[in-house]
Parts: structure tokens; sequence; C-alpha cells
């Protein structure tokens, strides 16, 4: 290769280095500014996404509550108990579950609207993990 061979050769690495570092800081800039815009509606997604699930499973759990009573009215009023007991004890373990869910998920609902940063910090951290 010729000395004005390696000159070309060199100048365009040069050109698609300086072109690499201007789109990286271009990048850059354009994540430094959408990130609070980012930040919040990822944020608000999750507050809408907790409470709509908190109100499913609590509509789940009140339902198998209801459930349970009709299934205990129902065994009161009629001499064969066992259908009716057999009600009540398979609603138990789903109020519990749903009733135990829906709390948990309450509760990051209440964390992201109270402490919007704890909640995205801890978040990060899942995703690091």
């Amino acid at each position: 290769m010729t000395m004005s061979e390696m000159t070309e050769i060199e100048s365009a690495v040069v050109d698609v280095l300086r072109s690499t570092v201007n789109t990286m800081g271009d990048a850059k800039e354009f994540i430094l500014a959408e990130m609070p815009d980012y930040v919040m509606q990822l944020v608000s997604y999750y507050q809408i996404r907790y409470g709509i699930i908190t109100a499913i499973l609590l509509m789940v759990a009140l339902f198998l509550v209801w459930l349970s009573k009709w299934g205990i009215k129902m065994g009161q009023k009629s001499n064969h108990e066992e259908p009716w007991a057999l009600i009540v004890i398979l609603t138990i373990p789903g109020i519990l579950a749903f009733g135990g869910e829906a709390i948990s998920r309450m509760l990051e609902f209440v964390k992201i609207t109270v402490a919007p940063k704890v909640w995205l910090v801890e978040y990060i951290a899942q995703l690091a993990k």
C-alpha cells in the first residue's frame, strides 16, 4: 500500500469514528431529554395496571365470599349439607388466595401513588437482577 492509500483509509476510519461519536452524543441527548417523560409514563402505567388488577382480584374475592355465604345459607335450609359444605370448603382457599393477592397488589398501588421514586428504584433493581 502506498502512503496516499493509507491516508485515505485512515481518513475514512476517522470519519466513521466521528460519525459514531456524534450519533452516540445525539442518542444521549435524546435519552436525557425524553427520560423524565418516559419515567412518568412508566409510573402511570404501573399505577393503573395495579389498580385494575386489584379491583379484579377484590371482585373475585368478594364473589367467593358471597358464594361461601350462599353455601352456608343453603346448607342451613336443606337436610343434605354435604354439597353446600363442599362449596364453603372450596371457596375458603380461593378467598384467601385472591384476597391476599389483592392486598399485595393494593400495597404496590399505594407505593406507586405515595412514593413513586421508591417504587422506581425497586423496579430498576428488579430489572438489574
